[in-house]
């Protein structure tokens, strides 16, 4: 019987002063339905800059289950587990899952705002946020009409965000751009268009860039024509 140590695959990002945190990043696992591949998730309350584990951070709770078990379900919900299988209170993870297609393009998005509700960047209503990088199996799935709910925060260093507005895009929408179109999203807060007669929107999002890069595999290459003359010694 052969036996494997438990390695770290990887981690979240870290969400400040926070009980319902939604985290971003996207994990991508290769999935072998003859095997049995465990997995093990653990939530830490961090207390300072140092590694997740250390002793100054508390262990919130931890869950068992298969890459199986998430694949079947789609979404799978548990309750966070305590050392000795004790339960962490009313605490539960939500892992979401889903198939995606084998596409190694990304994408450089640029976006700016204007008249925003609230100060974001330095004391600015008109802000111009950096330009980032995004694979499009984590953007979309690879699924140009799939719906993107985009959130504006009013930042804030303690961790409690301000919520500004949001709003919904397609990647096929962003794409209008490449024809010289002008792609903006008003920026709406859900409270206030129910509470304010008059409410329009709490700023316009702007995008302003948007750069598709494809990463060619080698079989990408062989399918287009490609020769290649070598000899092995």
């Amino acid at each position: 019987m052969k036996w494997c140590l438990p390695s770290q695959l990887d981690r979240t990002e870290v969400i400040k002063s926070n009980l319902h945190p939604v985290f971003a990043k996207v994990f991508s696992l290769d999935y072998y339905f003859e095997e049995v591949q465990k997995l093990r998730f653990e939530v830490y309350d961090i207390h300072g800059t140092h590694s997740i584990g250390a002793r100054d951070d508390d262990f919130l709770g931890g869950v068992e289950c298969t890459l199986g078990q998430i694949v079947a379900q789609k979404k799978m919900m548990k309750p966070l587990l305590l050392k000795y299988g004790k339960y962490a209170g009313k605490s539960i993870i939500t892992v979401h899952a889903e198939e995606i297609s084998g596409n190694n393009g990304y994408v450089e998005l640029s976006f700016c705002a204007k008249k925003l509700d609230d100060k974001v960047i330095k004391n600015n209503l008109n802000p111009v946020w950096e330009p980032f990088k995004v694979s499009l199996i984590s953007l979309c799935s690879c699924d140009e009409e799939r719906k993107l709910k985009c959130l504006v925060w009013d930042y804030d260093s303690r961790g409690k965000h301000d919520f500004i507005g949001e709003f919904y895009a397609t990647f096929r929408e962003m794409q209008k751009i490449s024809s010289g179109n002008k792609v903006t999203w008003d920026c709406v807060n859900p409270k206030y268009k129910q509470k304010k007669r008059n409410y329009k929107n709490s700023g316009v999002v702007i995008l302003t860039d948007l750069k598709l890069h494809r990463v060619y595999s080698f079989l990408d290459y062989i399918m287009g024509g490609c020769q290649i003359h070598f000899t092995v010694n």
